[in-house]
């Protein structure tokens, strides 16, 4: 490694392992005698690799670190219900409104909808007319 502690892109790894991007989490795979690379998310930025904690707790129990259950899935509104509210056609359900208030995701396609110019709308629902 470089003159610091901790490995960063360009430094040459000591150590196979799997290693963490200290900036996003993100995982690479390395070999001893190999280079650090940069953060996939963040190229051209210094990149601090921490190896995982999992390999630490693997090598010290012998044993193979249980994955972690997947999280379920979050639950948004349905654009075609955000839509219908935006143009004042649908009221929403309380844990819809709810939701509203904390999801920047639903907060964000609402305010597309909202922002779109009439015109769009009404030549696109001519349109689908059309085609039917």
């Amino acid at each position: 490694m470089g003159v610091s502690a901790v490995p960063q892109n360009g430094d040459v790894c000591n150590k196979f392992g799997l290693y963490k991007s200290v900036c996003c989490a993100a995982e690479i795979v390395i070999n001893a005698g190999s280079a650090f690379s940069d953060c996939p998310k963040h190229p051209k930025l210094t990149t601090i690799w921490k190896p995982t904690v999992d390999e630490k707790i693997a090598r010290l129990t012998g044993k193979k670190p249980e994955p972690d259950p997947a999280p379920a899935p979050e639950t948004h509104i349905e654009n075609r219900r955000l839509f219908d509210l935006a143009f004042g056609r649908r009221r929403l359900e309380d844990w819809e409104q709810n939701h509203l208030h904390t999801c920047k995701v639903c907060q964000g396609v609402l305010y597309v909808f909202v922002h779109q110019p009439l015109g769009a709308v009404s030549e696109d629902t001519k349109k689908r007319g059309d085609a039917a």
